[in-house]
């Protein structure tokens, strides 16, 4: 009964250094993972700040587009009402 005891207590250890073995590459891809991750966030976030410098840019050419186009339109409203102004 002993023999077969220290046969298990054998087999158990065995196992139990399989077991450490499994651990350390899980340990090793989870690293990886968060690695990845960190890399992936900083890539995203570089692509938002990209997509947004872009956007701004956009809206302030569209802005400036209006304003001239505003400015323009005010400026011939004020000839027309001057002009109304003299034939009264």
């Amino acid at each position: 009964m002993l023999s077969n005891l220290e046969g298990w207590v054998t087999n158990l250890e065995k196992s139990m250094g399989g077991v450490k073995e499994t651990l350390e590459v899980i340990e090793g891809c989870t690293d990886e993972l968060d690695s990845m991750r960190e890399q992936l966030k900083d890539y995203v976030v570089k692509a938002i700040s990209s997509n947004q410098d872009a956007m701004r840019e956009t809206l302030n050419v569209a802005m400036d587009d209006q304003t001239e186009n505003l400015t323009k339109k005010n400026d011939s409203l004020k000839t027309m009402v001057s002009a109304l102004k003299e034939q009264i």
